[in-house]
């Protein structure tokens, strides 16, 4: 038996609902099993895929450097800034690959966050890749980390630019 949120049929009445719907609310709810069924697929081989992996390479966090790019900022970080700070870190010092994303408010300061975990990342001798879902927004990562350290070396990837490996770490947006 099939034990589903929100009321979604089963699988055999979903997939002739998709086909021959009685009615648009049982294609709906048909679509939505089915969609639900092939996520739940892409994240079952993902874990799969995930248990072949070997252990991710830990960050060690020197808390002296920390401190320093801290101090470095333009201002104090509050306390959720804080917070995702410190999630980023645990998962930054485990063995376990993971995905951190960074939600919040235009303006909350997610950015400074994503720049402190880089320049942490660059620390140990990694390069560091941060996902923009635009363009605009890739550049505008961009350029907040060059004003917060002109020093840094810094990639923007976007449709429109190729990909060049480099031999020291870097930062790819």
């Amino acid at each position: 038996a099939d034990h589903l949120p929100g009321g979604l049929p089963n699988l055999s009445k979903s997939f002739q609902n998709i086909h021959f719907p009685p009615n648009l609310r049982d294609q709906g709810l048909a679509d939505l099993r089915l969609s639900f069924n092939y996520h739940l697929h892409l994240a079952i081989q993902n874990q799969i895929l995930a248990l072949k992996l070997p252990p991710s390479p830990s960050i060690k966090i020197d808390q002296t450097y920390l401190k320093t790019i801290t101090d470095s900022l333009p201002y104090t970080l509050h306390p959720e800034q804080q917070k995702a700070l410190n999630d980023c870190l645990s998962d930054l010092q485990s063995f376990n690959y993971t995905n951190r994303l960074i939600h919040g408010e235009t303006g909350s300061g997610k950015t400074v966050i994503s720049y402190i975990v880089a320049k942490l990342v660059l620390s140990n001798k990694y390069s560091f890749a941060l996902l923009a879902p635009t363009q605009i927004l890739a550049s505008q990562h961009a350029s907040t980390f060059s004003n917060l350290d002109p020093n840094l070396k810094i990639h923007l990837l976007t449709s429109k630019t190729s990909y060049q490996s480099e031999v020291s770490p870097t930062i790819y947006i």
